[in-house]
């Protein structure tokens, strides 16, 4: 009996060890399955991470591309729209120039010798008869006119010139209230009486025997804008030459008085703005 027994455990204790071992060896694959649904898990969120970073890229490329269209589009309707602007403007401004031309007032000058050329205090005078008329299409307020006389400038002479640098002198538009000065309906003319004078540093300086210019600068406004214009009409001033009648002679400022019948002017040129 005691020899059998001691078999038998023997033989457990060699079946013992083999139970053991398949104990142990059976606890890993459960480890490993976990290990594996872990990694599957966490693949499949990284995939679905993935997924969703592609769709917002592909998203926030769209809205990229829908705003870069949006402001192709705005800056090309800008462009038309500004080009637009610039033509209507430009018709308006075509269109009131137009209107300004046809409904201005022009004011036109005329000039005679009205009294003897005299010599006083080494300054000649000469009285002129100044008519003016409005051959416009609208009244013409605070006119006024400038006579001038004076040698004539250092050759070569710009008649063109010449009037506009002597009349911006005095090209000073009337007060914003009329002011003083004539107002011509269209049509309309009126006359004054003026008597310019030549400066006696002029005589002093150039001497006695002058052929002078004559300058009428005519200053005026519009009625309905209340811009400052102006006319202006050169006359060259001598004396007439009974041999040719078409030509002029020096003044000899020492015979003076000089009567009007023995002088002549002689249009050189006009200009209106």
């Amino acid at each position: 009996m005691d020899e059998h027994n001691c078999q038998d455990q023997d033989a457990n204790a060699e079946r013992a060890p083999e139970r053991s071992e398949t104990v142990q060896s059976s606890q890993p694959p459960h480890e490993e399955h976990i290990g594996h649904e872990q990694q599957r898990e966490t693949f499949g969120n990284r995939e679905r991470m993935t997924s969703y970073e592609r769709s917002s890229r592909r998203i926030q490329g769209f809205i990229a591309l829908v705003t870069t269209i949006y402001v192709i589009v705005a800056s090309l309707q800008w462009c038309s729209m500004h080009e637009t602007l610039k033509v209507s403007r430009d018709s308006v401004d075509l269109a009131r120039q137009s209107l300004l031309i046809t409904n201005r007032p022009w004011v036109s000058t005329d000039v005679e010798i009205a009294g003897p050329m005299v010599l006083e205090n080494n300054s000649p005078g000469l009285r002129l008869k100044i008519s003016l008329k409005n051959t416009g299409h609208s009244p013409a307020t605070s006119i006024i006119p400038f006579p001038i006389m004076s040698r004539p400038d250092q050759q070569p002479m710009n008649m063109l010139d010449i009037q506009k640098r002597r009349c911006s002198t005095i090209h000073q538009p009337p007060s914003p209230g009329g002011g003083p000065g004539y107002t011509l309906f269209p049509g309309d003319i009126i006359t004054e009486y003026n008597s310019p004078s030549m400066a006696r540093e002029e005589i002093e300086s150039g001497g006695f025997v002058v052929v002078p210019f004559i300058i009428i600068c005519i200053n005026y406004k519009f009625t309905f804008t209340g811009e400052s214009h102006q006319t202006s009409t050169i006359y060259l001033l001598g004396q007439r030459n009974p041999v040719s009648p078409g030509q002029a002679l020096a003044i000899d400022l020492r015979t003076s008085p000089i009567p009007a019948g023995s002088l002549q002017l002689i249009p050189m040129g006009s200009y209106a703005d």
